[in-house]
């Protein structure tokens, strides 16, 4: 929740992040997946067991899709030109972005 609440105001308070294309579509993901997350716990509020098939599995499987989706865009956004380095790569060169070379 956080993190929708820190995104949500970066883009609608920087108009420098709502010129980029991925930006909106990250932005639409994530409100994706909390609608579903969140249809998901109503469905399952009462009837734990009665609303796991079919629409409790489906909304999980969306959401999961959806939330891999949003965080795609996501580093794309924050990360841009490292797109092209192995994930096991990604990670070093976050420590050195981060900490080698702060600010």
């Amino acid at each position: 929740t956080l993190a929708a609440i820190a995104g949500t105001t970066d883009f609608l308070t920087i108009p420098a992040i709502r010129d980029k294309i991925r930006s909106w579509g990250h932005f639409l993901a994530a409100i994706t997946v909390l609608s579903f997350a969140s249809a998901n716990v109503v469905l399952r509020w009462d009837n734990h067991s009665a609303a796991i098939l079919p629409w409790g599995l489906f909304l999980s499987v969306i959401t999961m899709m959806m939330l891999v989706f949003a965080g795609y865009l996501g580093g794309k956004l924050v990360f841009p030109s490292l797109g092209n380095l192995h994930s096991s790569s990604l990670c070093f060169a976050h420590f050195d972005l981060l900490v080698l070379r702060p600010g």
